[in-house]
């Protein structure tokens, strides 16, 4: 930040007065000099033109005081503020800082090529989740990570994927080990090493579909057991109540039919 050290209004008024002063003196003494038949009192007449001098000159030294007092407070809250503001991020810096933000990610994510999907970078979290080394992630493609039969609707998606943010909804991938897992994936277009890329972020949802499964199971479970003791309530007829539970029954196991003996501990026959 620079300081203005033009004049002030101050600084010029003085200085105007002690060239005015000095100006308006001479021409009184030359005036009185060249008129030799005029009496001039010349002492009392500079001593008091010396006094005005001398008020001024202190007055326009005090100003300039002033103008100096003020230009270094100037210049000191031009240093504060100066170290105050942040320095702007370079480009370099705020490379590492996004770098940082993927390879530190809890989530994998990682870019691939959008022409040939070839992964381009992976992260710690891609690495530990799906159990391949760095190196094999890239020397691989989007296909490598998906079941055979999911590589059609994948290249389907890739043609029709538009530019900006995707949310591609769940897909089936596979680890290293071969397990298969479910996983929502976002993702986004960008240009990474001067080729056309997408960056990912796949949150694995395996665990929480199966738990859901698990509950709706358990509630038709629950709906059948309870359609039979209401029907046992109502139906007296043993007939009609060992159909009504082999009705249940096959539908619970998912079987396609079924047969219910009753034996008799008895006389030892069914």
């Amino acid at each position: 930040m620079q300081v203005c050290r033009r004049p002030t209004p101050l600084s010029r008024m003085c200085h105007l007065a002690v060239v005015g002063t000095l100006s308006v003196a001479l021409t009184i003494l030359l005036d009185h000099m060249t008129a030799a038949q005029v009496k001039v009192p010349y002492v009392p007449l500079l001593g008091s033109l010396t006094l005005c001098l001398i008020l001024l000159v202190r007055l326009y030294t005090h100003a300039r005081r002033l103008e100096q007092a003020a230009a270094q407070q100037s210049q000191s809250l031009a240093g504060a503020a100066g170290e105050s503001a942040p320095a702007p991020e370079t480009q370099p810096a705020a490379e590492a800082s996004y770098r940082l933000l993927f390879d530190n990610n809890p989530q994998p994510m990682w870019v691939y090529d959008l022409d040939i999907l070839a992964f381009l970078a992976v992260n710690d979290a891609a690495v530990h989740h799906y159990g391949y080394t760095r190196a094999e992630f890239l020397g691989m493609t989007l296909k490598d990570i998906r079941p055979p039969e999911d590589v059609a609707a994948l290249l389907d998606n890739v043609v029709h994927m538009t530019a900006g943010l995707d949310h591609a909804d769940t897909w089936r991938h596979r680890k290293r080990d071969g397990t298969i897992i479910e996983v929502e994936i976002t993702s986004h277009s960008l240009t990474f090493a001067g080729r056309p890329a997408r960056l990912v972020l796949a949150h694995d949802v395996t665990e929480r579909r199966q738990a859901a499964l698990a509950l709706a199971e358990r509630t038709r479970r629950l709906e059948a057991v309870r359609g039979v003791a209401a029907e046992v309530a109502r139906e007296l007829d043993p007939n009609t109540l060992l159909d009504l539970i082999l009705e249940r029954a096959v539908d619970l196991l998912g079987a396609e039919g079924g047969i219910i003996w009753l034996w008799d501990e008895a006389q030892d026959f069914i």
